[in-house]
């Protein structure tokens, strides 16, 4: 039992350090940070401009020109988006190798839990046993 209680220590040991682990890996997530370019704001001010040049009107060519510049743009904040998608898949897949360990942990500390159970029930009817013998032959007594 002693042995047992031992190992459970050291399960417990090992799942709180995944865990200090996980929330490391989880402050890595929150960090991601990705650097935008320079001239996007620029970019974003011409487009403001296009817009307002149109006033209430705009012929086929103007919307074209538009929609082109706009469309580079969203290519461009969709390439970023990527970049930090695939940071984030990174980091994920520590977090995922994490929660295996943490589930490995879990899984032997079941089984510590089980063994522990056994040993108690083994020990329990080894003590009723060594009663009744008591009892039987007269070296133990019923309390009154």
């Amino acid at each position: 039992m002693e042995e047992l209680g031992r190992k459970q220590e050291s399960l417990g040991k090992q799942q709180e350090a995944l865990g200090e682990q996980q929330e490391a890996v989880g402050k890595q997530m929150e960090a991601i940070k990705i650097n935008v370019p320079g001239d996007l704001e620029a970019r974003l001010k011409k487009v403001e401009s296009m817009i307002r040049e149109l006033g209430p009107t705009a012929s086929q060519e103007q919307l074209g020109r538009l929609q082109g510049e706009i469309g580079d743009l969203q290519g461009e904040i969709g390439e970023l988006q990527g970049k930090a998608g695939g940071a984030q898949g990174d980091v994920g897949r520590q977090q995922g190798e994490l929660g295996r360990k943490q589930g490995e942990l879990g899984r032997q500390q079941g089984e510590l839990g089980r063994e522990q159970g056994r040993l108690a029930r083994e020990a329990s009817r080894k003590m009723q046993t060594i009663l009744q013998r008591g009892l039987s032959s007269g070296l133990a007594q019923r309390s009154p």
